[in-house]
């Protein structure tokens, strides 16, 4: 019973079987009320067509004495085969107002004082009814007098009404369909439950198995989604996740192996000079220096960088947020980087917008950022080319500004646009590093921006150039 389909198919049985078993007992008890509900009114109904009768013999009589003899002379007393049930007797009746009186009646003749004088099995001659049972009655009235009561029905007299065989042989007719119906109805649960369990189990083991076999370093398990309902939800968010967790593994390994490209090409180049001058082979000269000091930066900036990046993913990077004029610090970058661009051969320009308010960010971080996009720009932007900077309140969003690095480059593929901001990315993988960077500069704006609760994306169409844009909250929105 550890299995969830067994659990399922025995909850769902119990729950058919509880309320098949409800259903039948309510039936069974209400179809007993009722049908000794229409016997007491039938035995009224006969009662009132053998009254007056009875009225006319106590009349004639002035008195009850020789009634049972008169009752069996109708058929309806003791040796008549009466109390043996409906249609039972001797066959002999007597029509009356009400209809027919049948010979096999249970007729109880009590006198004024509820003494029993006469019925039809002699087991209750000479009891006293009780109050009840005599109100159940009819009355034989006699010169306006009550001068007895007539009850043509057992359970008024105090017998159960069902002693009677044809009562006996309806009631067990009617419990055998009801257990008939209730067994058919289980078998239908069981076929049911077992079919209910399974569509809903099998998905389940399904992405068990699938789950297993990741744990086991298999990730590209897939289950089918099939349906709109829970079980499908989880199985497309297994997938989901599953394809998630195969693109992270991806990209572990391919991270594992640009980072020891990147290391390998300085330390490739450090190591070949350094032999080379220790064999003499190169002169010890400010030139041969200064080529080893940029590579130890080269190698020293990829580090931070990496840094950087790992700490942003793992949100511990530290921001000092302060209100920044965004508008200055944009002004401080391009004139920061307008003299190597110009080296260049490249413009670069900054558009600000009217009276743009303040942002709450790191000033350095964001100085960052914008410095990442201009360089990656003024890379892939062709000499005499233009990078422009534009920052803007965003359009419909009162609440943002916005940034735009705009380039004259060759543009993106579609894509491309999608994986620029991955790290070590590049859209020209025969890049050298020299000339490309090293692929961490977008990933380090993509989290960078994000941790101040912005957004990022790029823009382009082959040939047309390329615009990076991100989008920042104003100071005081939340």
């Amino acid at each position: 019973m550890r299995s969830l389909w067994s659990k399922l198919t025995l909850a769902f049985l119990l729950v058919a079987v509880v309320a098949v078993g409800v259903v039948a007992i309510l039936l069974a008890q209400g179809t007993q009320q009722e049908f000794g509900r229409y016997v007491q009114r039938g035995g009224q109904q006969r009662a009132q067509v053998l009254a007056p009768s009875l009225a006319s013999y106590y009349a004639q009589t002035g008195s009850w004495q020789g009634v049972t003899a008169y009752l069996a002379s109708i058929g309806l007393g003791p040796g008549n085969g009466a109390g043996a049930g409906f249609g039972q007797g001797a066959g002999r009746g007597m029509m009356g107002r009400g209809g027919m009186m049948a010979a096999a009646d249970y007729v109880v003749l009590a006198d004024a004082q509820g003494l029993v004088i006469s019925d039809s099995t002699g087991a209750l001659t000479g009891q006293r009814l009780s109050k009840s049972a005599l109100e159940s009655g009819v009355p034989i009235v006699v010169g306006g007098q009550t001068v007895g009561t007539l009850l043509v029905d057992s359970s008024a007299a105090g017998m159960p009404w069902m002693s009677a065989p044809l009562e006996q042989e309806f009631l067990s007719a009617v419990n055998r369909y009801l257990l008939a119906a209730g067994l058919l109805a289980a078998g239908a649960a069981l076929v049911l439950s077992l079919y209910l369990s399974r569509r809903i189990t099998q998905p389940l083991q399904a992405m068990t198995m699938a789950a297993s076999a990741m744990a086991a370093g298999d990730l590209d398990q897939r289950v089918a989604a099939g349906g709109e309902d829970e079980v499908g939800q989880l199985a497309r968010a297994f997938n989901t996740l599953a394809a998630s967790l195969s693109r992270s593994q991806e990209l572990r390994r391919n991270m594992v192996a640009d980072i020891a490209h990147e290391l390998r090409t300085p330390l490739t180049v450090l190591q070949g000079n350094l032999e080379a001058l220790r064999d003499g082979v190169v002169a010890v000269t400010p030139e041969a220096l200064a080529s080893l000091h940029e590579e130890t930066l080269l190698l020293s900036r990829l580090v931070s960088d990496l840094r950087d990046l790992s700490l942003a993913e793992a949100g511990q990077l530290t921001l000092r947020r302060a209100p920044t004029d965004v508008g200055e610090l944009a002004r401080r970058t391009v004139e920061a980087l307008r003299p190597g661009a110009a080296r260049r051969g490249l413009t670069l320009t900054v558009r600000l917008g009217d009276r743009l308010p303040a942002a709450h960010v790191d000033p350095d971080r964001m100085a960052q950022v914008l410095r990442n996009l201009i360089e990656n720009a003024e890379r892939y932007t062709p000499a005499n080319g233009e990078v422009r900077l534009t920052v803007e309140m965003e359009p419909g969003e009162p609440g943002n500004l916005r940034f735009t690095v705009a380039d004259d480059g060759p543009g993106l593929a579609p894509e491309d646009l999608a994986m620029v901001f991955e790290r070590f990315y590049r859209a020209d993988p025969s890049r050298a590093r020299a000339s490309g960077g090293a692929g961490l500069g977008l990933a380090i704006v993509k989290q960078l921006v994000e941790a101040h609760g912005g957004r990022v994306w790029a823009e382009s169409e082959l040939g047309k150039g390329a615009r990076f844009i991100f989008t920042l909250p104003v100071a005081g929105k939340t």
